[in-house]
């Protein structure tokens, strides 16, 4: 029986025996009032034995009553401090330590001078580290990867660090280090041994189901060519064939951007050495691909600047946001593109004057397979990989993303590339040469 019960039970009894009393000797409400001051009185006592633990006491009175339980734990707690390490503060280590086994996560608790004060089985494990004869010992000392090192002395944020104990590659560890209170730091950790099997898994199936698919709808796309050219084909058949023929090429555009976007997450795994890319071939490429899809308007050519990267990755993204341009700008509307440095790094920008786009859908946009309802409403083709393979690519070259847009206004996407990114022609811009402007 719980403590509970057996204060309910002990209760219901004094007051059954004192109403008893009180009706043997005529007065039942008085034997039942005199039961009850008898309970306070009782509670009253224990509350006391209580209290002096509160004030210091370092034993519990025998007979504290219902109080027992809270003044046990406050001795449990008291020996716990007086247990804690050089440094730990005031942090109870048996209680902390039964703290973080709760923890599904690996946790160290850490004081400031990045001591342990306390660690589950889990970081033990991760990090070989021993939960009694490693406590108190500097956490700095006993994993020494530079990149862990590095993020342990910089403010406690919760920005993850990936790092391999030990030298142990084929076992990677992420890990947070989040602030506990003005002393103590907790450092969370995760083996990314399991999380990146099953990515590896998701981009084989990806794969192989993309390149499993795309032969039988290149082989679809030939045939409906050729049927659709018929001078032989029914009339009332055309349509469909129309609408076929239409699909298997939004299907193919699909397929090709999923094995894009495989490649460039293979790509940060395995990256290629960077070669300098002239900007103003890259203008001029988009220039070309843009003949009969719009007015294309292109300001900063004649650029001497080059962007280190890859030259096939680097077309696919700035064509990429102007098509999107080209598409939603309307065939009526103006597209700029712009290349601008200002010793800082390079931007690259491209601006529509077409609808704009909902503030709702802003966060969102780079997310795979995500559509603005603007793009399906209006009834754009699209497979919302796009901007997702923008952002992969300017990753990889260490650039971002910045997207302005307002409803009914326009749109402006800007890739920032920092200094590094860049390869100048130093006389160029010691003299200012001016930046070209006009059509091409």
């Amino acid at each position: 029986m719980s403590r509970l019960a057996r204060e309910i039970l002990t209760a219901l009894v004094v007051l059954a025996l004192g109403a008893g009393v009180g009706w043997f000797l005529g007065a039942p409400l008085v034997g039942l009032l005199a039961a009850a001051f008898l309970l306070l009185l009782r509670l009253w006592v224990a509350l006391a034995r209580a209290s002096a633990v509160l004030k210091g006491g370092r034993s519990l009175p025998s007979g504290a009553g219902p109080w027992a339980p809270f003044a046990g734990e406050i001795l449990r707690l008291r020996a716990g401090s007086d247990e804690a390490p050089a440094g730990g503060g005031a942090l109870a280590v048996p209680a902390l330590r039964r703290l973080l086994e709760m923890f599904p996560d690996a946790v160290v608790a850490l004081d400031e001078d990045s001591r342990i004060v306390a660690l589950n089985e889990g970081a033990g494990r991760l990090l070989h580290l021993d939960l009694e004869e490693d406590r108190g010992q500097r956490i700095d000392l006993l994993v020494r990867h530079p990149d862990f090192l590095r993020r342990l002395h910089e403010p406690a944020d919760g920005t993850p660090v990936e790092f391999h104990p030990g030298g142990a590659e084929d076992a990677p560890i992420r890990a947070w280090i989040l602030p506990l209170d003005g002393a103590h730091r907790l450092l969370l950790l995760r083996p990314l041994r399991e999380e990146r099997r099953q990515e590896e898994q998701g981009r084989l199936f990806l794969s192989n189901a993309s390149h499993e698919l795309r032969t039988p709808v290149t082989v679809l796309m030939g045939h409906l060519e050729l049927l659709r050219d018929q001078p032989a084909l029914a009339a009332s058949l055309r349509p469909s064939v129309e609408i076929m023929h239409r699909e298997s090429v939004r299907m193919n555009h699909l397929l090709r951007n999923l094995l894009e976007l495989l490649r460039l997450d293979a790509e940060l795994v395995r990256p290629r050495p960077p070669t300098p890319v002239a900007v103003d071939a890259l203008l001029e490429t988009l220039v070309e691909r843009s003949r009969g899809r719009g007015r294309l308007v292109v300001d900063g050519g004649g650029t001497t600047d080059r962007i280190l990267g890859q030259e096939f990755e680097l077309v696919t993204a700035f064509w990429n946001l102007v098509d999107n341009a080209l598409k939603f700008g309307g065939a009526a509307g103006e597209v700029r593109v712009a290349w601008s440095d200002d010793g800082e790094g390079g931007c690259f920008a491209v601006s529509d004057e077409g609808p704009g786009i909902d503030p709702v859908d802003l966060p969102r946009l780079g997310e795979r397979f995500y559509r603005a309802a603007g793009a399906r409403a209006a009834g754009v083709e699209g497979s919302g990989l796009g901007l997702a393979i923008v952002e992969a690519v300017l990753a990889r070259h260490g650039a971002s993303l910045r997207i302005e847009s307002t409803p009914g206004r326009g749109t402006c996407v800007r890739c920032l590339f920092p200094a590094a990114a860049l390869v100048r022609d130093a006389a160029s811009h010691a003299h200012g040469v001016p930046r070209g402007e006009g059509v091409l």
